[in-house]
């Protein structure tokens, strides 16, 4: 007797849809679901200000699952500085979370990316120095350690003097717009050391005097945020000005920027540092419009949203009252701040809200569920393609698997415009499949088998992999794209189940650029004999 472990067979979408409401008026829920499995999650959340989907945004959070510096720091960073009520909340409804456990594993994966000079790298010890990065995980590390997680003072020491070379010097290396990304690099180091009193006033006056260098309000607002700390009441100001005059331009350079995680980090700055509270509200109105366009974020931008809408939630939000029908349930308020309800299944369709209170309400309504077929191929910015090949380097039909046999899979993804980093690639396992051998560097019969005239050995040299990940289900990895050469990966499968089974298509997307994203062509039914 076999047992199997069975999921949906294609990836998860989600649909938001965001509403102001007036005071007395009401809106019928009919979110367009048509397509999917009846196995439906939504939710309906009302406040009296923009609000940016906390919950949601966190339990997103671990959609990549890499342990890449800045994923692990933006998984660990609010449970070291949302409010206690906040934190008890999520772990009630995020039950596969173990917050002391993801906090210890998180501080020691960031130290474990300590270079020799006390940096920290994207991946590892041995990787180059990410200046940016180094800066946020330093942040993060100091909210662990005053949240009184043990943090070894010598490591930590060694990342702080780190961060004031790069406030002195700001010759450090990296790509894109540098001009912007040691503006930015320096302002960080320059918050992060003042919140210690350990800012070197005159680099930071050295530093404002380039504040035309920067792309983006948030590194302006970083800067005023330290001369403010180091109690620099004129120069604070002064930056908050140039920082309300600075329009964001995108640019990709390593500090992950967009207009959304800009705009919700300097939120959260703003109030936290209690600056300016009524720019903090217009941004915020700005900002929940935006997002409305937007169904994917970064985990930059889920983080910059968690904290945002955790600070609006803290300095703004008054009681209001409304009546939630679901069914032929009631829900009703009053309500201090916001309301949250979850609703399972086809509940959804035809629940209707009303506001019963005096003030306009911000209503967001998300629902998530499986599609029943599979997804049409994409190919924004880059193109993704999958085929398999048994262990002398031949095509195979899928339609004639022999249980007990190994096969090769091969991916070949490829941009169209531009050199394009951290891509991440995901490939979901039909149920009877098992990655078997994933280690082709002491695999010498894979590392001499050859396909389209070239060892395995040589298509794999021949490309830089940030990372490979090889779990239960579905094989991810972390790649760069270029439009000269395709970028290619293999791995290998072994059948173990006879039967027919549904093979979701490849997938990839840029974990920074919402605009660059691929799915390959889906494959017909696979069957194992």
């Amino acid at each position: 007797q076999w047992q199997l472990a069975v999921r949906h067979p294609y990836p998860a979408q989600r649909k938001t849809i965001s509403h102001t409401l007036a005071a007395n008026a009401s809106l019928t829920f009919n979110p367009n679901i048509k397509g999917w499995h009846k196995d439906i999650q939504s939710s309906v959340s009302l406040a009296t200000r923009p609000q940016f989907e906390l919950r949601d945004q966190m339990s997103k959070l671990y959609d990549f699952p890499l342990g890449c510096l800045e994923q692990t720091s933006s998984r660990l960073y609010p449970w070291l500085v949302l409010p206690p009520a906040t934190q008890q909340e999520l772990t009630k409804e995020m039950v596969n979370v173990d917050r002391s456990e993801l906090i210890n594993k998180g501080v020691s994966r960031i130290l474990s990316m300590q270079t020799y000079n006390g940096g920290l790298s994207l991946w590892g010890n041995n990787g180059n120095e990410a200046p940016w990065l180094s800066a946020y995980g330093a942040q993060v590390l100091l909210a662990a350690q005053q949240a009184g997680i043990y943090v070894p003072e010598q490591s930590l020491e060694k990342l702080l003097s780190r961060l004031t070379h790069y406030l002195r010097r700001g010759n450090f290396s990296g790509y894109g717009d540098m001009a912007d990304y040691r503006f930015a690099t320096r302002s960080y180091s320059a918050m992060v050391l003042a919140s210690l009193s350990r800012a070197n006033q005159s680099h930071m006056r050295q530093l404002m005097r380039k504040n035309r260098d920067s792309k983006s309000p948030l590194a302006l607002v970083q800067l005023a945020v330290a001369f403010k700390l180091m109690g620099d009441k004129k120069r604070t100001l002064e930056l908050l000005s140039a920082a309300k005059n600075q329009k964001f331009t995108q640019v990709y350079n390593g500090t992950y920027s967009s207009n959304i995680r800009d705009n919700a980090m300097v939120i959260n700055l703003l109030l936290k540092h209690e600056l300016d509270d009524v720019w903090a509200q217009k941004l915020a109105f700005s900002l929940w419009k935006d997002k409305q366009s937007r169904n994917w974020f970064s985990t930059q931008e889920r983080l910059a949203l968690v904290l945002a809408d955790s600070q609006l939630a803290q300095k703004f939000g008054d009681k209001f009252n409304y009546q939630l029908a679901v069914g032929d349930s009631q829900f009703t308020g009053p309500d201090s701040n916001n309301a949250f309800y979850r609703i399972d299944g086809l509940a959804i369709n035809k629940s209707t809200l009303t506001n019963t209170s005096s003030q306009l309400l911000f209503v967001d309504q998300v629902s998530q569920g499986y599609p029943l077929i599979a997804p049409e191929s994409v190919s924004n910015g880059m193109h993704i393609r999958r085929d398999y090949y048994d262990m002398n380097g031949r095509p195979v039909d899928l339609k004639n698997l022999q249980s007990g046999q190994q096969y090769i899979v091969r991916i070949r993804a490829q941009s169209q415009r531009d050199n394009i980093k951290d891509v991440m690639v995901i490939d979901l396992l039909p149920a009877g499949l098992e990655i078997e051998n994933s280690d082709f560097d002491s695999s010498v019969n894979l590392r001499d088998l050859k396909i389209d005239g070239r060892s395995i050995s040589d298509h794999i040299d021949s490309y830089k992999i940030d990372y490979q990940g090889y779990l239960d289900d579905r094989y991810i990895a972390s790649i760069s794209v270029n439009k000269y050469n395709e970028t290619q990966l293999f791995y290998q499968v072994q059948v173990v189940t006879p039967g027919v089974f549904k093979h979701p298509p490849v997938m990839a997307q840029a974990m920074y650029r919402d605009d660059i994203q691929a799915i390959g062509e889906s494959s017909s039914d696979i069957t194992v004999k």
